[in-house]
């Protein structure tokens, strides 16, 4: 089964996010096989079938202010991109149960040094990183529940995410 993203674009215009690279990500998404599209960040763009992709620190207000069973249930198909940088990019998953998230040094590496990037640098869930054989940090970049880590497989930040996020669809659905 196709995974589904959308990637959710702010409506203001000063929100700092750079529409082509979200139109970027997009397409290398599609190109991972996913069914992957941009709508605006507003509660009616949600999809329960679909993993969120927000550019943004943390969880956008509309979905910090659901109902518990309802934030809950979103939240857990949130993947931050951008997030702070690690340790404080895990503090972020962590608080708020987040699927994943691309820290911001990942992030620029893949807008504007692709040729260094390694598979390295997404926050996830150790019980997902474990099941696909990913490289798990260590120390600050582990907690509890989630750690920064590289995939085995995948040499680049979009495939190791959708290895990820497919993995983590499986576990989810156990």
């Amino acid at each position: 089964m196709t995974i589904k993203l959308i990637a959710l674009v702010p409506e203001t215009p000063s929100s700092g996010v750079d529409f082509s690279e979200v139109e970027r990500l997009v397409a290398e998404l599609r190109e991972q096989g996913t069914s992957a599209e941009i709508r605006p960040d507003i509660a009616s763009s949600d999809d329960a079938e679909a993993f969120l992709v927000v550019f943004a620190h943390e969880p956008t207000q509309w979905m910090q202010e659901l109902d518990l069973l309802h934030k809950q249930q979103t939240l857990e198909r949130v993947v931050l991109f951008g997030c702070e940088r690690a340790p404080l990019c895990l503090e972020v998953v962590e608080r708020f149960t987040l699927a994943a998230a691309v820290d911001s040094v990942t992030e620029r590496k893949w807008r504007h040094q692709s040729e260094k990037e390694n598979g390295y640098g997404i926050a996830g869930r150790r019980d997902v990183v474990e099941s696909i054989g990913g490289k798990m940090a260590s120390g600050q970049f582990v907690t509890d529940r989630y750690c920064i880590y590289g995939s085995a497989a995948a040499t680049k930040m979009v495939p190791a995410l959708v290895e990820y996020l497919q993995a983590f669809r499986l576990l989810r659905r156990s």
